[in-house]
């Protein structure tokens, strides 16, 4: 995960996934993988592999 993030740079929060995380929402199919949370820590948007900032932020817009 680190190289890909100096790779790709991220203007955004990351982490590593762990035991405690994915016992609440499952285990990742793929590295990278993207989860939109709400302030309420539901998962509203799962994107596999790579997605891009525009497709990132059209969908952020639309869950406002």
């Amino acid at each position: 995960m680190l190289e890909f993030q100096r790779s790709m740079p991220m203007r955004y929060p990351s982490g590593m996934f762990n035991r405690g995380l994915a016992s609440q929402i499952g285990e990742p199919s793929s590295i990278p993988t993207t989860l939109l949370i709400d302030r309420s820590g539901v998962v509203r948007r799962t994107f596999v592999g790579y997605v891009d900032a525009p497709t990132l932020e059209t969908v952020v817009r639309g869950l406002l």
